[in-house]
């Protein structure tokens, strides 16, 4: 139980720090014009409706990125049951982009392809998992003692 719990939590991590390192070179190769406040949801879809498709394309690679190492840090931990901690993963990158989504006017084909990049992010997590040998329990640590 405690190691499913930090297999989670360890996906979630890996997430994050994805999204997050992937972000700041996403911002230092297109920086916000001088004076907009990324917490001004008026100014960011504005910004957001003339940034160049790089930049939409730097936020959908952060964001499938993220879904497909979050889930595999989370399966190498767990050593079972790939798509459980693939979906539970691969859902909260999920949750967090559609709430982005929601508060910003991001372009249709923006929108569209996070949702289709994740999911399939998130099959290809389990695929992977499984062919890694992340499925098998006795692989794990504890099972040799």
């Amino acid at each position: 139980m405690i190691r499913a719990i930090a297999a989670i939590f360890v996906g979630l991590a890996t997430a994050m720090f994805v999204v997050t390192v992937l972000g700041q070179l996403k911002l230092s190769m297109y920086p916000l014009p001088e004076g907009t406040d990324m917490k001004d949801v008026a100014a960011m879809g504005v910004y957001l409706a003339e940034a160049p498709v790089g930049y939409h394309l730097l936020s959908l690679f952060a964001y499938c990125l993220a879904a497909l190492l979050g889930g595999l840090g989370a399966c190498s931990m767990a050593k079972e049951n790939p798509p459980f901690f693939s979906f539970v993963v691969g859902g909260a990158v999920l949750m967090y982009v559609s709430k982005a989504l929601r508060e910003v006017d991001y372009p249709v084909w923006f929108n569209a392809a996070s949702v289709i990049g994740i999911v399939s992010a998130i099959a290809l997590s389990v695929v992977l998992a499984n062919r890694l040998g992340f499925n098998n329990p006795s692989q794990s640590p504890l099972a040799s003692e």
